[in-house]
């Protein structure tokens, strides 16, 4: 840990007093379902092949290793397309909301246009007034890299000023803990948080309320079992969710409830294991790869950048229902929008034209 992070939580600490047991009213403990606010396009449909593909596009004309072969010879076994063509994300039928949708068709497609890059323009910081910018400080912020996201994350938890406690997880099996959050059913091998930070739920706890995957809050406490070191994970954590207005945890602000840590089975490198964690990541900043299939009121990006991976800008100004819940840290260069002719949009350009003479 560096110098300059926060203090930890001091493990010998007394654990608070624990939290009653009146829960009859509040959400189901370690509960799955489908996701409800999950809409996929074609974009995003790009990056999550990818990642089956081992981090290349299933419809790739040059697969180079086991499990890019694998996928896409699975790929290529679909004879049959569906073409979705209803935007159910962003609505509305006043001039601005046309505008933004055919910005995103365009960006989509790699074919923005000047007119369309002015109107995204208009949501860059130094546009703004300096209120409406203060306006998106609790606002999710979207990144290229991973680089990006931590130094933000990292940052904004240490302007907290709040001591800083390291959720790390229980493992079982050989090497679990050493699996990545994917290959861990979406569970961190460790997270830091402190009491305000603000979190993202990574599972759904309560899909009839709207707790799903991708809701937004802030840590209000921590609590542990008598007996239990508080080396260890917490009990439960007290959460404030910013859209939840179900039944509140006794005692505690509007909107509070209790989110326990959930155990998840997976395959390492053939060894059966589990990961004991908290469903959260912290909220300041998530990579453009993690937002997939999230709706959001309002997020903060920066597309001075050229994308490492084709569909990202597209992906992320899209997670947006309309475009004032955008803000652009910087302004950027249309240039960076112009189409590249690489490998990849070619093979791409090809398994359109195939898949569009399958449609049914």
């Amino acid at each position: 840990m560096s110098d300059a992070f926060p203090t930890i939580i001091d493990p010998t600490d007394q654990p608070p007093d624990p939290v009653d047991d009146d829960t009859d009213r509040l959400p189901p403990v370690n509960t799955q379902s489908m996701v409800l606010n999950l809409h996929v396009t074609t974009t995003e449909a790009d990056l999550i092949r990818g990642k089956l593909a081992g981090g290349h596009p299933l419809y790739s004309l040059r697969p180079q290793h086991i499990d890019a072969i694998r996928g896409s010879c699975l790929y290529r076994a679909f004879d049959q397309t569906v073409r979705l063509v209803e935007v159910m994300r962003q609505q509305g039928e006043d001039d601005i909301a046309v505008r933004f949708r055919a910005a995103l068709g365009e960006l989509r497609s790699a074919t923005l246009s000047q007119a369309s890059w002015e109107l995204l323009c208009t949501r860059t910081a130094n546009q703004l007034s300096p209120d409406e910018v203060d306006g998106f400080n609790d606002a999710l912020r979207l990144y290229y890299t991973t680089a990006e996201v931590r130094e933000t994350n990292y940052n904004r938890l240490a302007a907290a000023n709040q001591p800083v406690k390291k959720l790390a997880a229980e493992h079982r099996g050989r090497g679990a803990s050493a699996a990545t959050e994917e290959e861990a059913d979406n569970l961190s091998a460790e997270i830091f948080v402190c009491i305000s930070a603000r979190i993202m739920l990574t599972t759904n706890l309560w899909t009839e309320i709207g707790l799903v995957n991708g809701s937004m809050g802030s840590i209000e406490d921590f609590s542990w079992d008598y007996g239990r070191p508080t080396d260890q994970l917490p009990s439960v954590i007290l959460i404030r969710f910013d859209s939840y207005t179900g039944p509140s945890f006794p005692d505690c602000p509007v909107g509070t409830i209790p989110v326990f840590p959930q155990t998840r089975q997976f395959d390492y490198k053939g060894i059966v294991c589990s990961r004991t964690q908290f469903p959260l990541r912290l909220g300041y900043a998530i990579t453009v790869h993690k937002s997939q299939g999230l709706t959001l009121l309002r997020a903060v990006m920066n597309l001075n950048q050229r994308e490492h991976c084709l569909g990202l800008s597209y992906v992320a100004v899209s997670r947006v229902k309309a475009l004032k819940g955008l803000l652009f840290e910087s302004p950027f260069n249309f240039d960076h929008f112009k189409g590249l002719n690489s490998i990849t949009s070619n093979d791409r350009e090809l398994d359109h034209s195939s898949r569009t003479a399958q449609i049914i």
